[in-house]
């Protein structure tokens, strides 16, 4: 099954985004963003082979699909500690 609505991503694409990453680590990735921009010339080609391939096979590694989520309080005065 090929997911047809997306288009492959280029190299450019991909340095573009590893350029405008935060600099901070996640749970998920605790490779800090300075060193994968420091490498980002060597590791793009095969970051792009994996991404087209899998759009190409309509199929993504699980661990494409797990998220590490922090609920942020947004309203001054709520209770962290009341979920309802």
């Amino acid at each position: 099954m090929s997911l047809r609505s997306f288009s492959p991503v280029s190299g450019d694409e991909v340095i573009s985004a590893i350029q405008r990453l935060p600099d901070e680590s996640s749970a998920a990735d605790p490779l800090p963003t300075t060193y994968l921009q420091q490498v980002a010339d060597v590791i793009v080609p095969f970051v792009v082979e994996l991404f087209n391939r899998s759009l190409a096979a309509g199929h993504f590694p699980a661990c494409f699909k797990e998220a590490f989520i922090t609920p942020v309080i947004k309203k001054a005065g709520f209770d962290a500690a009341d979920v309802r």
